[in-house]
Parts: structure tokens; sequence; C-alpha cells
């Protein structure tokens, strides 16, 4: 599983978003591994965490798209 909180200086959406996108990737990855009759906890977390990274993405999106 993806332990401890990564930070990136980020200077573009663009570059934090890729960022973002690449450890979404990983956590989907570790789900393919997992049993859900073996590592409930573990799925649901896993979940959680992609969908909040995806909210937050969709989040920044927006507040950009506003600027423009």
């Amino acid at each position: 599983m993806v332990s401890g909180k990564l930070s990136l200086p980020a200077d573009s959406f663009e570059v934090w978003r890729e960022h973002q996108l690449g450890k979404i990737k990983i956590m989907e990855e570790e789900l393919k591994r997992l049993n859900l009759l073996e590592h409930p906890c573990e799925i649901q977390a896993l979940c959680s965490e992609v969908s909040a990274i995806k909210g937050m993405i969709r989040i920044k999106q927006r507040a950009l798209t506003r600027r423009q």
C-alpha cells in the first residue's frame, strides 16, 4: 500500500495533475493484487484515497477554468 504523503513542488496544474494521476495508477495496481475477502479494509482505504484525489483534481480544474 502507498504509505506516507508525497509532496511535489508543482509549478503548474498540469505537473501537479500528472503527479496525482501517477499516484492513482500505483494505487490501482495495488487494488488489482488485493482480494476482497482477505483485504476489505485496504481496498476501502485505497478506493477512498483514489476518490479523494480525483475530487481534488476536479475542484482545481474548475477553479482554474473560472479564473480564465
